[in-house]
């Protein structure tokens, strides 16, 4: 059952034994001459710095951060409940830090230069945006509905969750017009969003994070983007993490329980993902997108053809398309073995989805490809096919006496050795061998000769 405002404040008041009262607009704005709250140190350069700390309370209208525009002022609010929206905007700090504090509505830090911010286990129950913000140093713990971020340039902006505790259902980072660095460690996420532009000053790390959904649209790197350790995260499990102050009862749409993975219109050179098994998503959407400079280290995806594109009406480039670029990125790697794997799911997906005439040489060499080697790949598919023809060619032959068998009294261990020196291509001809036993004859050693040609191709597919 979600709590309410004054539930909230209520169980606080019992549970943590917070001292919470509540706080006039009159006082905030004589915060700044009030000795109560300001505290002002002179440093061994005799700078003045100005710290303002509020503590245990509850602010029940809109707040307005920018009544403390002062570029060498210290902001901190402690232990602290919104009830409004909460925005600094427009305004210069030396620092703002924001710990165990709750948000009934919107937190919204935008066009601010600061050096530091810190929000450590806070909760916001509707959405966080930071945009056209410069900072230093940005840290960042605590649950959040929606969590936006755009226009930023900050050296440093680490989400922390190192307990795994925290969450974030929608996050959405829009890297155009960005500069800097941003880690994600450890968090769990429901949905996540990225797109803009990656420039070559800015990164962006998620390092083993628990990603439900996960879209990459639009997005151009040129920088640098990894993903590593990324997992996925049970809903069952995902609910259990969410803050009981901040549940509201609402269903969870079986759009956003599904685990899904998009890539749309993208160029992902400069991607790294590393140890990311892209088997668990249930589906996979790949639309207008470069994947052949993208780095799969240690990654698992072997199996996600069943998933890929596989929604109706979604109009994505081919199966095949997507397998030849996966495979153009392990060449790049070096990693013949992955390389060769995709290799032959790229041939297998334009086999299959071949639409030009069935009586082509193309469809046939696919076909015979396919069904006899699997693209040169199998060891065991070329031996089959070269014992079952001999097989078949050869007792047609001896049923028709057309293949002379050695007269002995024991005819058994004769007729195989006959069929087994039958089957050799490089035996030379009967000389009493003519018409349509040549015809054969000649179709068992081409059959024969490829099927021994895929075999040894098969077993030193790795050797160079």
């Amino acid at each position: 059952m979600a709590l309410n405002y004054s539930e909230l404040i209520k169980r606080i008041k019992e549970e943590n034994d917070w001292n919470l009262s509540v706080i006039t607009q009159e006082e905030l704005n004589a915060l700044k001459t009030n000795p109560e709250f300001v505290q002002t140190v002179s440093s061994s350069n005799l700078k003045t710095i100005k710290r303002i700390r509020i503590y245990q309370r509850i602010i029940p209208f809109r707040f307005i951060g920018s009544i403390f525009n002062d570029k060498d002022l210290e902001i901190d609010f402690d232990q602290c409940i919104f009830s409004n929206d909460v925005g600094f905007n427009d305004c210069v700090f030396k620092s703002l830090s924001i710990t165990e504090s709750y948000f009934f509505q919107n937190l919204n830090l935008e066009r601010i230069v600061v050096e530091k911010v810190l929000l450590s286990d806070v909760h916001v129950e509707w959405q966080c945006d930071l945009r056209d913000i410069v900072a230093e140093i940005a840290d960042i713990t605590g649950n959040f509905r929606y969590f936006n971020i755009a226009n930023w340039t900050i050296t440093l902006l680490q989400f922390r969750n190192p307990i795994s505790k925290y969450h974030i259902d929608f996050l959405q980072i829009n890297c155009a017009d960005s500069k800097g660095n941003i880690i994600l460690d450890n968090y769990n996420i429901r949905s996540a969003n990225i797109n803009g532009t990656l420039t070559e000053s800015t990164s962006l790390s998620f390092q083993d994070c628990a990603i439900n959904k996960l879209g990459l649209v639009n997005l151009r790197i040129s920088g640098s983007l990894c993903i590593s350790e990324l997992k996925i995260i049970h809903l069952e499990r995902f609910n259990s993490l969410k803050d009981l102050y901040f549940e509201r009862n609402k269903p969870v749409s079986s759009v956003i329980a599904q685990t899904q993975l998009a890539v749309i219109n993208s160029d992902l050179a400069g991607l790294i993902f590393q140890n990311v098994n892209f088997n668990n998503y249930e589906k996979i959407y790949i639309k207008t997108a470069l994947l052949n400079r993208v780095i799969f280290l240690e990654c698992k995806m072997d199996n996600i053809l069943p998933n890929l594109n596989s929604e109706k009406g979604f109009i994505a480039i081919s199966k095949h398309e997507i397998m030849r670029q996966i495979k153009s990125s392990f060449i790049n790697q070096n990693d013949q073995v992955n390389a060769d794997f995709f290799r032959r799911q790229e041939l297998s997906e334009f086999f299959y989805s071949y639409k030009g005439p069935k009586f082509s040489s193309l469809y046939a060499i696919l076909l015979f490809s396919n069904w006899g080697s699997k693209f040169g790949t199998s060891i065991g598919r070329p031996l089959f096919v070269l014992v079952l023809s001999t097989l078949i060619l050869s007792s047609v032959l001896i049923y028709f006496e057309a293949l002379p068998l050695f007269e002995t009294d024991n005819v058994k261990p004769d007729l195989f050795s006959r069929i087994v020196q039958f089957g050799n291509p490089i035996r030379s001809f009967e000389p009493y061998q003519s018409g349509w036993f040549t015809v054969i004859d000649l179709l068992l050693r081409i059959i024969n000769g490829y099927c021994i040609y895929n075999f040894l191709r098969a077993t030193r597919r790795f050797v160079k």
